[in-house]
């Protein structure tokens, strides 16, 4: 049983084990594996440590910095101080919950933007998830090579919508220039 197995099915019990003979990293093809050389910068929050501390040995593994928090208010500092590029976000934290989380970081001009996705072992919540604003979901006990297929999905859609956003500005610069008709 490799490393990451182990530690899965310490944070999840045997159902965070997947029947299967690869490592998932074994599962993931070439072409699936786009890192970015800067990597990007990722708030992972859940407040049982030994999630957190296995997505961030995974995350950073794949070359990305991350930013760790462990409850709903913590994540909204971290957030406004650090702008992650992506949140992983749980649903169940005492205090203020994922839902909730989400919807305050929607409803504040810095961070509305960052892409979130829920990871939550309960589907009944899926529905007030999106209404929240959630971008994606994954279910627990998740599978790493799933949870990064989604990672790299929403990054490459948020570097895709930053350049649309810089090519706007340059545009709106260059029609400042223009003589007035």
């Amino acid at each position: 049983m490799t490393d990451t197995a182990l530690r899965l099915a310490k944070c999840f019990g045997p159902a965070g084990l997947r029947e299967s003979k690869l490592t998932w990293a074994e599962e993931l093809s070439e072409a699936e594996v786009r890192r970015n050389p800067m990597g990007y910068k990722i708030l992972v929050v859940d407040d049982e440590e030994p999630v957190r501390d296995l997505l961030k040995d995974f995350l950073e593994e794949e070359g990305h910095t991350v930013v760790m928090a462990s409850s709903g208010n913590e994540a909204l500092l971290s957030a406004e101080k650090e702008s992650p590029q992506l949140i992983v976000l749980d649903v169940r934290m005492p205090g203020l919950d994922g839902i909730k989380t989400c919807a305050a970081l929607r409803a504040n001009e810095k961070t509305r933007g960052i892409p979130i996705i829920l990871a939550t072992a309960f589907r009944e919540v899926l529905e007030d998830a999106l209404a929240a604003g959630v971008d994606d979901f994954v279910t627990k006990p998740f599978h790493l090579a799933e949870l990064l297929h989604r990672v790299q999905s929403l990054l490459r859609v948020r570097h895709l919508e930053d350049g649309l956003e810089r090519a706007a500005a340059y545009v709106y610069e260059l029609r400042k220039d223009l003589p007035k008709r």
